[in-house]
């Protein structure tokens, strides 16, 4: 997950465990529990890479330090959030190859969410996929209830479901035994997989899907996908349409009685915000006072709005639980009582040079995007 930064031959399995041995000897020691290291299938052959995640408040220059020292690690580099080392394999460092280990820093709350997300290369995208339906996300922060509004598809909110994994194979009627048992090879996991309650097998092989597009880069998606067109075929599985997105209610009543009660509540707190979003709308936005105050020079209105969204909500006049007190038409009267803002000549001359930086940067970000041929072709 960190990129080939070595270029190292993939390591077979045997040299990986010995590898693996020691680097957990050795985290043990410098961070005990502190780190999880994702499972892999059984019978999986070779490894490119060691992917490890750390508590992020253990992610320091003492561990980096100490940790490369204690394995031997030839290079070390830096790449985001992301600490990656080349260790040596088994043979030691006069042995060619070696392992490249990346040491990913994660919250201490997310650390087995995560590790359960990356369990066995792609089944964390595979069970995402099939809770989609229910309007959940199931990803490297868990799992995830998507609060879409009705009048705008694009607007997003996302409200954390209890229960990680457990809710997830609870939900899509999946027995948790193999899981928790290990699946000896990928086949294993496959035939697990289509037992999920109401699986559909057109939500990964439809070729207008975002999954099945995903599959031309992720080899686990695509092995999967073949899978399930073998199972077609034989007569073993039958080629179902996607599922349609379920209404809220309907996830509600799948899940176990405490869960369900909490994901409840957090559903509605959020529609009473978005409804009290709603009601703020039509009282003050950015496009209402630029519509009633065109009085008022860009600067002006946007140091004007800016001062506005920054009142405490309990402010009076103009803070959020004042207006929502006061009739849109109230408020508005109010808007257009309002001074322009006082700017001054040295306010004026560095905020239009800022425009005007802002501005060259980005049509030198749109010619280079057109000499990409990113815009079509040039």
């Amino acid at each position: 997950m960190g990129g080939n930064q070595y270029h190292l031959p993939r390591l077979p399995r045997a040299a990986y465990l010995k590898l693996e041995q020691q680097v957990r000897q050795v985290l043990d020691d410098l961070i005990p529990g502190g780190y999880r290291i994702p499972l892999a299938h059984l019978d999986k052959t070779d490894f490119g890479d060691m992917d490890l995640l750390v508590d992020s408040a253990h992610m320091t220059p003492g561990l980096f330090s100490a940790f490369a020292q204690r394995v031997g690690a030839v290079e070390q580099r830096s790449v985001g959030h992301i600490q990656s080392f080349h260790v040596p394999g088994p043979g030691g460092a006069q042995e060619p190859g070696g392992m490249q280990v990346d040491l990913f820093a994660t919250p201490a709350e997310l650390l087995d969410v995560r590790c359960s997300f990356m369990d066995y290369g792609d089944l964390g995208n595979i069970l995402g996929r099939l809770v989609r339906p229910y309007g959940l996300m199931w990803g490297d922060r868990g799992l995830e209830l998507i609060y879409r509004r009705a009048d705008d598809e694009h607007y997003r909110h996302h409200l954390p479901v209890p229960g990680g994994i457990d809710t997830v194979l609870d939900l899509i009627g999946l027995a948790p035994e193999p899981l928790r048992a290990g699946f000896g090879n990928e086949a294993e996991m496959h035939r697990w997989l289509i037992t999920a309650r109401d699986f559909r097998s057109w939500a990964f092989l439809d070729p207008d899907g975002r999954i099945h597009l995903r599959s031309k880069n992720r080899p686990g998606i695509a092995r999967f996908n073949t899978f399930l067109e073998a199972e077609i075929q034989a007569g073993r599985l039958q080629a179902a349409p996607r599922m349609e997105r379920q209404d809220v209610s309907v996830l509600l009543s799948r899940l176990e009685g405490g869960t369900a009660e909490q994901l409840g509540a957090l559903w509605n707190e959020q529609v009473r915000l978005e409804e009290r979003a709603a009601r703020l709308a039509e009282r003050f936005t950015g496009d209402r006072l630029l519509a009633l105050r065109p009085d008022l020079g860009r600067m002006e209105f946007e140091m004007l709005v800016r001062a506005l969204k920054n009142l405490p909500a309990d402010a009076e006049p103009g803070g959020a639980e004042w207006m929502l007190a006061r009739s849109p038409e109230d408020v508005h009267a109010w808007l257009l009582t309002l001074p322009a803002p006082v700017i001054s000549a040295h306010m004026r001359a560095t905020w239009e040079k800022k425009i005007r930086i802002n501005a060259q940067k980005a049509e030198k970000k749109a010619a280079a995007k057109l000499r990409e041929g990113r815009y079509g072709q040039p």
